[in-house]
């Protein structure tokens, strides 16, 4: 999936990680009404989500939300994980690459 719908700062950030941490970062959006706001994965550890938002931040600046996989393996909703309200351009592609294993 693209994120060519999404806000510049959605999609500038997409490319930033694709450029810092490869290609292994992939697009998961669950929210196409939301411009300013996108899921991140990797095929190796699927069940790992990272999703981000710019909406109402100062420009390079990120909401962050860590999610992991259900509970007992089934198909409920990913487990939410760690949360943080203010994460720098830095501060997200660490999150990215530790979260999704890169």
């Amino acid at each position: 999936m693209t994120v060519t719908s999404k806000h510049e700062s959605v999609r500038s950030a997409v490319a930033a990680l694709q450029g810092r941490l490869g290609e292994s970062v992939e697009v998961s959006d669950q929210w196409n009404a939301d411009l300013y706001a996108v899921g991140l994965w990797n095929r190796r550890l699927p069940e790992q989500r990272v999703y981000f938002s710019t909406f109402k931040r100062l420009p390079d600046h990120y909401f962050v939300e860590l999610e992991g996989p259900p509970p007992g393996g089934g198909k409920a909703p990913h487990r939410r994980g760690d949360r943080f309200d203010d994460v720098d351009f830095d501060g997200l592609a660490r999150l990215v690459a530790r979260h999704l294993g890169l």
